[in-house]
C-alpha cells in the first residue's frame, strides 16, 4: 500500500510538470523464504491497489519478479488487472466530482453580482445519447436570463451550448436557466484569466512603442493519462497522500 501511495505522489508531480508518468512496480513480497501463503499476498495487492483509485489519479501497475521461473511460479495475474481496472473507474469518478466542483466554483466567482437563482450542474444525455455533465444557471424572470445569454454572447462569445440562440430554458419551478457545457466554462475562464493579466505601462517616450508582455511558457504533456493538471487539486491531493504514506 505504501508502495503505490510513493507511486501516485509521483505519478501526481509528473502530471503537473507535464512529464509522462511511469507503471508502480510491485513485488511479491513475502512469497518467498518468508513463505506467506500466496492468496493473502495478492488479496492484499489487490485491496491495495482498489484503494488507490479513491485519490483520483489514473495509474498502471507491474509486477517484478525475480527472474522467468517466479513469473511462471506464481501463476496468473489477472486479479490485479481487474484491481486496477477497479480503482481507475473510481479515479475517473473523483476526477469528474473535483471537475464539476472546480466548474461550478469557476461560474460562480465569474457570476457573482448576476441577480441568479441558482448554479447548479446535471448530467444529461447528449446527441448520442451519452451522459454528459451541463450547468445550469437559473433566473426568476425571463428577461434576467437573456441579458445574462446576452452578457455571455457579448463578453465570452458563447452562444449557447447547441450552438445557436435556444435559451433560456423554462424549468418546472418556473424559473428560467441558460445550459452551459464544460467547454463553456473553460471559455469562460480563460477569457476571464486574459482580462486579469496586467497590462503594458504606457510609454512615456512619445512615438515609441509599448512594452509587450512575454508570452506565457507553453508545456506540452506528453503522458499517456487525461490531461488532469485543470482538474486535480493538487494541494488537497498531496495533502492526502501525505497523511497516508508518513510512518
Amino acid at each position: 500500500e505504501h508502495t503505490i501511495l510513493e507511486g501516485l505522489r509521483d505519478n501526481a508531480i509528473k502530471i503537473q510538470n507535464g512529464q509522462p508518468t511511469k507503471p508502480i512496480m510491485l513485488t511479491m513480497l513475502g512469497g518467498g523464504v518468508f513463505g506467506n501463503n500466496r492468496d493473502w499476498i495478492k488479496e492484499s495487492m489487490a485491496k491495495a491497489v482498489e484503494k488507490a483509485g479513491d485519490f483520483g489519479i489514473p495509474f498502471e501497475v507491474s509486477i517484478n519478479y525475480y527472474n522467468e521461473s517466479e513469473k511462471l511460479d506464481w501463476g496468473d495475474t489477472t486479479f490485479l488487472d481487474t484491481a486496477v481496472a477497479t480503482a481507475n473507474i473510481k479515479a475517473s469518478e473523483v476526477l469528474q466530482e473535483r471537475k464539476v466542483s472546480r466548474n461550478l466554483a469557476i461560474l460562480n466567482e465569474n457570476f457573482t453580482a448576476i441577480p441568479k437563482k441558482y448554479i447548479t450542474s446535471s448530467s444529461e444525455p447528449d446527441y448520442h445519447g451519452n451522459s454528459v455533465i451541463n450547468y445550469h444557471v437559473g433566473f426568476e424572470t425571463r428577461q434576467e436570463a437573456v441579458n445574462f445569454s446576452s452578457k455571455l454572447r457579448n463578453e465570452f462569445n458563447i452562444t449557447g451550448s447547441t450552438g445557436n440562440d435556444k435559451f433560456p430554458v423554462p424549468k418546472v419551478d418556473n424559473s428560467y436557466a441558460i445550459i452551459l457545457t464544460d467547454e463553456n466554462v473553460r471559455t469562460i475562464e480563460e477569457v476571464s484569466k486574459k482580462e486579469s493579466l496586467p497590462q503594458p505601462p504606457a510609454s512615456s517616450l512619445v512615438g515609441a512603442p509599448a512594452p509587450t508582455l512575454a508570452p506565457p511558457l507553453v508545456v506540452e504533456s506528453k503522458a499517456k493519462l487525461p490531461d488532469l493538471g485543470q482538474d486535480i487539486n493538487f494541494e488537497k491531493t498531496f495533502q492526502k497522500l501525505q497523511e497516508n504514506t508518513d510512518i
